[in-house]
């Protein structure tokens, strides 16, 4: 955990947070800094979806503020909120990135540092265990939640549900193990339900696409532009981990999966752009033997090109340049699978998303 005073003095004068590249020697964590502008938080006149569409029941199994125990020690801040912008509601939590080992996580303070936790309105429920107790805070425009956040150094990064219990890091920042034990032991906290229902809403994951800072604000307003024909599922809205983002931003090699965004201009400052990806009912390529294999005409033209023929070979049960998946499926996905001559599949991972409102942009980081 990151010990940070965001209560205690509030008078003090506290300095921004300035986004400091991380040294270029540093291989694991070369080129990246946060942006923490604009575009994280304007919501582009979008339709929100209305609050009674979803619950987030975990709330009610909580604790009161005023059940605040005597005995209670340290104070563990679990900032979240509810994104309504998307084509599902979903949840994101605030976590703070420790400047000595780069990981993501909780603000925790000693209780003598948090001045009248007690008056603090956003606070909806507490976990005590042993002497620490975890406060859900939840992060809505008030005032007092503006004053919070203005405090907090270094300031929040929200993650996705799936970013801690499934990925274990955002971008290429870990998550400390600390945050992912206590949600694993709550995991009811990572889910939000339809209605007053059981019925859980699909959690979205990370999507992350490289692309020219001049483009930004476009992409943050109407999202990636679908690909063409020749992509390797056919046209559809692609995505990657940040690692393959990251290098296709500042070496474009597949000018095709985002023809609009992703070119190989090397003019102007290269990002990585971050998304909420809904996958739905989701075909995984796995290249096996039985699989059956691509008979499109785009595929049939690969292999007639000889600087194409080797690779499209290998291919053959992995590409599907007609969409032939979205008769059956919202998303297709390919990791790394064997190909036939030994090597991986180099390009993955890759998400292909059928439909337009699957996705929607939630940040950028710049690469240097």
């Amino acid at each position: 955990m990151i010990p940070a005073n965001i209560f205690k003095n509030p008078k003090d004068d506290v300095e921004p947070d300035v986004a400091t590249p991380i040294s270029d020697t540093d291989d694991e964590y070369e080129c990246d800094y946060i942006h923490t502008g604009t575009p994280n938080d304007v919501t582009h006149n979008v339709t929100k979806i209305p609050d009674n569409l979803f619950s987030y029941k975990a709330i009610a199994h909580t604790q009161n503020i005023h059940d605040l125990r005597e005995d209670i020690q340290n104070i563990v801040f679990v900032f979240y909120r509810v994104k309504t912008e998307g084509k599902y509601p979903f949840l994101e939590f605030g976590l703070i990135r420790d400047p000595r080992d780069y990981e993501y996580g909780f603000v925790e303070l000693p209780r003598s540092d948090v001045d009248n936790i007690h008056g603090l309105k956003c606070i909806t429920g507490i976990i005590q265990e042993g002497i620490t107790a975890y406060v859900m805070y939840n992060v809505v425009s008030t005032q007092e939640t503006s004053n919070v956040l203005m405090m907090q150094h270094p300031e929040l990064f929200f993650v996705l549900s799936d970013d801690i219990i499934n990925v274990g890091h955002a971008y290429k920042f870990p998550i400390e193990e600390e945050v992912r034990t206590f949600f694993n032991q709550h995991r009811d906290l990572l889910v939000l339900h339809k209605g007053d229902t059981e019925e859980t809403i699909e959690m979205p994951v990370a999507g992350y696409v490289g692309a020219s800072i001049k483009h930004v604000d476009n992409i943050s307003v109407f999202g990636v532009s679908p690909s063409e024909t020749s992509a390797p599922f056919g046209s559809g809205f692609y995505f990657t981990n940040y690692t393959n983002a990251s290098a296709q931003a500042k070496n474009p090699v597949v000018e095709y999966i985002n023809p609009v965004f992703n070119t190989a201009s090397s003019q102007g400052m290269k990002v990585v752009c971050r998304f909420a990806m809904f996958l739905g009912r989701t075909k995984v390529v796995l290249n096996k033997p039985t699989d059956d294999i691509d008979t499109s005409a785009t595929k049939k033209h690969l292999l007639s090109q000889a600087d194409a023929q080797y690779k499209s070979k290998l291919t053959l049960r992995i590409t599907d340049h007609d969409s032939v998946w979205k008769s059956d499926y919202d998303t297709i996905y390919i990791g790394k699978p064997e190909l036939d001559d030994g090597c991986v599949f180099e390009e993955g991972p890759l998400w292909a998303l059928q439909h337009y409102d699957q996705h929607m942009f939630l940040h950028y980081v710049m690469c240097l």
